[in-house]
């Protein structure tokens, strides 16, 4: 019998400690677990947007970095390593992550980029400048972008009560059913 006490969410409920999931990522051919991965990388760019922190993960192009080694990657997302890795590596391969190596064994600098999902006619190109050491995007236009967050993402972010205590598990298949659970409730019904 699981001890855990729920709640219902009220008008004033704020959430903390959720994985943020844009809601293009459900319509990628991703597996669950390169989605959950990215979802970690975004909460993690979004930790080097506070006040605090952007002068630090800020690069002279204006672009936020992050840190984050493969083994706490395996560690918060409950995957192993080599899934880990295998996830990294679909998601620079569709240009949704590029790397930066540091060398001497310190870890990899990532820039965690998005899909433009809004017309051009709305905002102007981005610019298409890459850090060192990338590849070419096969998304154009979503460099440099500034997250957009619409009300389908709020929900995403407010059903984490519900589902992200259970993405600490160690347990991929629970992990791959809560995300395709959570695609379901969106209506993404695409090939997976």
């Amino acid at each position: 019998m699981d001890n855990r006490i729920t709640n219902f969410f009220k008008p004033s409920t704020k959430i903390k400690n959720f994985i943020p999931l844009p809601r293009f990522i459900l319509k990628e051919e991703f597996t669950p677990s390169a989605k959950l991965v990215y979802g970690l990388l975004v909460a993690r760019t979004m930790l080097s947007q506070q006040a605090a922190n952007v002068k630090k993960w800020t690069d002279k192009d204006g672009r936020i970095s992050i840190m984050y080694t493969i083994e706490h990657l395996a560690h918060d997302s409950g995957l192993s390593i080599a899934t880990v890795k295998n996830s990294l590596r679909s998601l620079k391969k569709a240009g949704l992550i590029v790397t930066k190596t540091n060398g001497n064994n310190k870890p990899n600098t990532i820039y965690v980029k998005f899909i433009n999902t809004v017309t051009e006619e709305t905002y102007p190109p981005a610019d298409q400048n890459e850090p060192p050491d990338s590849q070419n995007s096969v998304y154009p236009g979503s460099q440099n972008l500034a997250t957009i967050y619409t009300d389908t993402d709020i929900q995403i972010n407010k059903t984490e009560k519900e589902i992200g205590d259970n993405f600490k598990t160690s347990n991929p298949e629970r992990v791959n059913a809560l995300i395709n659970g959570l695609a379901n409730k969106f209506g993404y019904t695409g090939k997976r």
